[in-house]
């Protein structure tokens, strides 16, 4: 009787180790997500390339309203699924923000259609940085 607890116990763990091994599983870097193209053709997609040397945390605006999409690594690009209740509005926007809330970076509004890309850049430089004026050479 043992033993044959002990084949099942093995043999169930292997089909689960088997499983999760499948040859079928997107790989994807730290911090992406792999998105469905069924899913994408379905509602809209935000795409944020972050070149900035800090991780920074995404939300959308919506009627004042600001939701917390999630975080995007420093020098990582990555795909958010939007909720599809805001396609065909015409007035959602994108806040790129530093963990600690600072240097807010917004873009929009956006007018969202069904199966659409929307683009948004985190530049390399600080946020924060003012421009000086330019001193000549002595």
């Amino acid at each position: 009787m043992q033993f044959r607890h002990t084949t099942f116990v093995i043999a169930a763990a292997g089909a689960l180790f088997a499983g999760c091994m499948h040859s079928g599983a997107e790989a994807a870097a730290a911090g992406d997500v792999a998105i469905d193209p069924a899913v994408a053709a379905n509602t809209v997609v935000l795409r944020v390339q972050n070149n900035h040397d800090n991780e920074m945390k995404m939300f959308w605006t919506l009627d004042g309203q600001e939701h917390y999409l999630g975080p995007v690594l420093a020098h990582h690009t990555r795909d958010f699924a939007l909720d599809p209740s805001l396609i065909g509005n015409p007035s959602v926007t994108f806040t790129a923000r530093r963990l600690d809330n600072s240097d807010a970076l917004v873009r929009g509004p956006y007018q969202l259609t069904r199966g659409g890309i929307v683009g948004f850049v985190i530049p390399k430089r600080d946020l924060d940085v003012q421009k000086r004026p330019l001193v000549p050479p002595i």
